[in-house]
């Protein structure tokens, strides 16, 4: 936890600002006292939980966390590579996965138009999308859900073995 005592009374404030940051911890934050953020970048090892509220537009890169991973953003979500538990993202602008494999379910609400290249669950997925969604392979192993306010195209490249739809399976 952050160990500020505003956050008792709901205050705000940020922990950690930096351009880019990279976290190896047992835990970070909980799920009522999230770790406050205003990074550009940031990279996590995390053994159990990681709980983040970032400020603006977040790039989340070579992340590996063995619990649950509940982030929120105040802009853009970029995820390059990330293999979590039970995972939560609530962005609050464009929000783009390259690569998402979570050992539980996988919850996204993402305020702007979203690109996701390749996400999976081993449990349920949902997926609440404010704009248009261009999705590449999407899996989940009990049920799937999609909310989309705008259009859904196909994410695959031409150049793609099967690059003829959507993949999606639950």
């Amino acid at each position: 936890t952050d160990g500020h005592s505003e956050d008792a009374v709901n205050a705000d404030g940020v922990d950690i600002t930096a351009d880019s940051l990279s976290i190896t911890a047992a835990s970070l934050g909980t799920a009522s006292d999230a770790i406050e953020t205003n990074v550009d970048t940031l990279s996590l090892t995390v053994t159990t939980g990681a709980y983040l509220t970032e400020s603006n537009a977040l790039t989340l890169s070579s992340t590996t966390v063995g619990g649950a991973l509940n982030l929120s953003t105040g802009g853009a979500l970029t995820v390059t590579s990330a293999n979590t538990g039970n995972t939560t993202l609530t962005t609050g602008g464009v929000t783009s996965i390259a690569s998402l494999t979570a050992s539980g379910s996988v919850d996204l609400v993402a305020g702007g138009n979203t690109t996701v290249t390749s996400m999976s669950a081993t449990d349920h997925m949902t997926l609440g999308i404010t704009g248009s969604a261009t999705l590449g392979s999407l899996s989940a192993g009990t049920s799937m859900a999609l909310d989309v306010t705008g259009a859904i195209t196909d994410g695959h490249s031409e150049d793609a073995v099967n690059a003829d739809g959507v993949d999606i399976t639950a």
